[in-house]
């Protein structure tokens, strides 16, 4: 990779991470580096130009890229971002620091008897699909409380620390407009169902983490609160064809 290249990803990631002071004003915001359409070059000098947490949602792809870049010195947050299919969960302890996509009941099980094999932990997020789109993974808003409570009963290795959401994309809505209006109305839906759980969480774990906020629409997350965007093709962009 050439140095123009390195400055094109430095200059994207400064530019993200000050749109995120000015947005967020005095609120701590994590950002989450989304790569898996990245090239491993891509990501080794989005990490030399600072990045933090990379997050990523194929297996095994991804634990194998994210060992590849700790065994060759950098130090990250592994996220895993997206789904996974209960036969591929075998491959998440130990490779990741957070699982932002626990999306139902019988993944917590299977996922929480693989960590105990193990002997691991792993702190989560629950999913929410607050948009209540049929194709969509995750818990509806009235299932929350109660896949809460099944996780702190049943699976101990599993560390709730907070929610996940992506509410629907623009090509749900007719207009800019709408989509503007129902996507600032779904992350205002997720701030306030995330501030009432954290308010009564057991202060032995902390539920911290509100993460929404994508490319295409973090700067209305930021907007609602959040406290952790997961950015990928903005960061990106400008090393189209190079």
């Amino acid at each position: 990779m050439s140095f123009a290249e390195a400055g094109i990803v430095s200059a994207n990631l400064s530019r993200i991470r000050g749109e995120i002071d000015q947005l967020a004003g005095s609120r701590q915001v994590r950002l989450v580096c989304v790569t898996k359409y990245a090239s491993l070059e891509q990501v080794r000098l989005l990490l030399e130009a600072g990045a933090t947490e990379l997050g990523e949602n194929l297996l095994p792809t991804a634990a194998e890229r994210f060992s590849g870049l700790r065994d060759a010195g950098f130090r990250f947050i592994r996220h895993l971002i997206g789904p996974q299919q209960t036969r591929k969960l075998r491959l998440i302890p130990g490779a990741f620091d957070c699982f932002q996509a626990l999306d139902r009941l019988k993944v917590a099980r299977m996922l929480n008897a693989e960590l105990v094999e193990a002997g691991k932990q792993l702190d989560v997020l629950l999913q929410v699909n607050i948009s209540r789109e049929p194709q969509k993974s995750g818990f509806l808003p009235q299932e929350v409380d109660p896949a809460l409570e099944f996780i702190s009963a049943e699976c101990p290795s599993l560390q709730v620390r907070g929610l996940m959401a992506i509410p629907a994309g623009p090509q749900a809505f007719d207009s800019e407009l709408e989509f503007t209006r129902e996507t600032a109305r779904a992350f205002g839906q997720m701030r306030a169902m995330f501030d009432r759980i954290a308010a009564s969480f057991p202060a032995a774990t902390p539920f911290d983490v509100l993460s929404q906020g994508m490319s295409q629409d973090y700067r209305l997350a930021l907007a609602e609160g959040s406290n952790m965007i997961r950015i990928g093709t903005a960061l990106f962009k400008g090393l189209e064809g190079k």
